[in-house]
């Protein structure tokens, strides 16, 4: 998620970009990008006892065709805190 300002005439971007890195059990990895949004889902997830598959499939989906090992989301909250979770798949 980017968020812009305007200085100059010129447009300052800046990225709250959050990686999620997907480990599969074929050895390959999915990546992408999420806005600093699925921090505040995980943490409410992980508040109301979701953890592991169940986790993940809340987050994201349960339909992987190849299945994941662990899930990894790292990056930067809008307010400057930076971290990274690892959820395991089982």
């Amino acid at each position: 998620m980017f968020s812009g300002a305007n200085q100059g005439g010129k447009a300052i971007l800046k990225c709250f970009g959050v990686r999620i890195t997907v480990y599969l059990v074929d050895g390959s990895l999915s990546k992408w990008h999420e806005g600093p949004d699925i921090l505040r889902q995980l943490e409410s997830l992980q508040s109301r006892g979701f953890s592991g598959k169940e986790l993940v499939h809340a987050l994201f989906t349960d339909d992987w065709g190849t299945p994941p090992v662990s899930v990894c989301i790292s990056g930067t909250k809008p307010s400057g805190a930076a971290g990274q979770v690892t959820i395991p798949y089982y």
